[in-house]
């Protein structure tokens, strides 16, 4: 049993990201307890079961609210789970999953519990890969099927984590395959809709607009388009003229219709308007969709979500003032390490403050600030590599050496050669802060 609680401990600091060795972490532990409605593990307790005070035996009620916290009906679910048969068998049954050539409602029930209980969507994409070599279209119609597979249904953060793990994990293999095999494959993926919505909206690819991800989304916008897909499609290729050509053009919808949308597209909506505001000098314009953005905000409003692609335009435009007032507002809400898709905001709000406080003359806390970037979480050929363009601007006007501005300046080449952006040339690198 001794074993089994060790076990638990180990697995309780792999969900929340981090050890617990102190008095200060239980207290942080029992904020996320409180996110999943687990309220009555009192602060003496975590701290006797985690070594922090003498310890006693851990109660039924403690081991329980554990497991709970892991996605297990009780401690004993937990440990039959655990046990090494039970994990051979999961191995097996998940193996003859694979040759199936229908998946029946139970079969994704099971997927869903392995994803819960183990925090891990390998078997998923495991599954999608072998579906993929054998062209078992129906299976993968089945296993995108949000109807049975709560993988894909986003309640709480937790739930987009595991939908940016499966739509980075699946453009790996996408991204790797013979372009000639890729374009025949995705005339098939690119017709279930849950596919679309769940990983290719999902990971969008700036940096792959001149290549494949360009190509998914024009072979997409000659589709028949739901209202929503059709604003992404026209604000993405807006976005991506703007880097070809160094202006942009003009996009209106019905504004009546913002507050339906969801947070990432409206945000994105309103920060293409200030952008494209800046580019004509159209000041009134500008300052009616800054007060929208506002206007726009509900109790019900997911800041994190809707400030990402909203302050990722006003970084384009080089409005720094208002980046600076949204930084101060909901700097806090933001500032969350404990998710994946939260830490690429964590990053480009820290940037945008190296950034503002170089451009208020307060260098040496840009230096710190930015010399605190952790920029091997932003991985390269992902979805999110496109932060390293602005990270790498950063870095040559901050660095004090020649050889350090002559690193970050090839860096930043290297990643306008893989776009082929011409927004993003030498002359943008060298006034950008001008």
């Amino acid at each position: 049993m001794k074993a089994a609680q060790k076990q638990l401990r180990i697995d309780v600091e792999r969900q929340i990201g981090f050890k617990i060795t102190s008095s200060s972490d239980i207290k942080v532990f029992i904020n996320l307890l409180g996110e999943y409605q687990i309220e009555d593990l009192s602060f003496n307790t975590l701290r006797r079961f985690w070594g922090l005070l003498p310890q006693t035996k851990a109660s039924k009620n403690t081991l329980n609210k554990l497991s709970l916290f892991l996605g297990y009906q009780s401690f004993f679910s937990y440990i039959n789970e655990k046990n090494k048969f039970e994990l051979w068998h999961t191995e097996v049954k998940l193996q003859r999953l694979k040759y199936k050539e229908v998946l029946t409602s139970s079969d994704l029930k099971f997927i869903n519990k392995i994803g819960q209980t183990q925090g891990t969507v390998h078997y998923f994409i495991t599954l999608f890969e072998h579906a993929v070599q054998y062209e078992k279209w129906d299976y993968i119609q089945t296993l995108f099927n949000s109807k049975y597979t709560n993988l894909f249904i986003k309640k709480k953060v937790e739930d987009l984590d595991n939908n940016i793990k499966i739509a980075s994990l699946i453009f790996i293999k996408l991204k790797s395959i013979p372009l000639s095999d890729f374009k025949e494959l995705m005339t098939k993926l690119i017709d279930i809709k849950n596919f679309k919505q769940n990983i290719i909206y999902i990971y969008v690819d700036l940096m792959n607009m001149n290549g494949r991800y360009g190509y998914l989304i024009d072979m997409i916008a000659e589709k028949n388009l739901e209202k929503e897909e059709e604003i992404f499609i026209k604000l993405l290729k807006g976005q991506v003229y703007f880097f070809n050509h160094g202006k942009t053009k003009k996009i209106r919808i019905d504004e009546s219709i913002l507050i339906t949308l969801p947070e990432t597209l409206r945000g994105r909506y309103l920060g293409f308007q200030i952008l494209h505001a800046s580019q004509i000098s159209d000041q009134n314009s500008e300052q009616y969709y800054w007060k929208l953005f506002f206007d726009l905000i509900t109790e019900d409003t997911d800041i994190r979500n809707y400030l990402h692609e909203f302050i990722h335009h006003l970084l384009l435009a080089k409005r720094f003032e208002k980046m600076d007032d949204l930084m101060s507002k909901y700097y806090n809400e933001i500032l969350d390490i404990f998710h994946i898709h939260n830490y690429l905001d964590v990053f480009l709000f820290n940037l945008i403050d190296a950034m503002s406080s170089y451009r208020d003359s307060n260098t040496r806390r840009a230096q710190i600030v930015f010399k605190n970037l952790d920029k091997d979480k932003i991985l390269h050929n992902s979805y999110c590599d496109y932060y390293l363009m602005f990270y790498n601007i950063s870095g040559y006007h901050l660095s004090d050496s020649q050889k350090e501005k002559n690193k970050f300046k090839q860096e930043y080449l290297n990643l306008k050669e893989l776009t082929g952006f011409m927004l993003f040339s030498e002359d943008y690198l060298l006034n950008f802060f001008k």
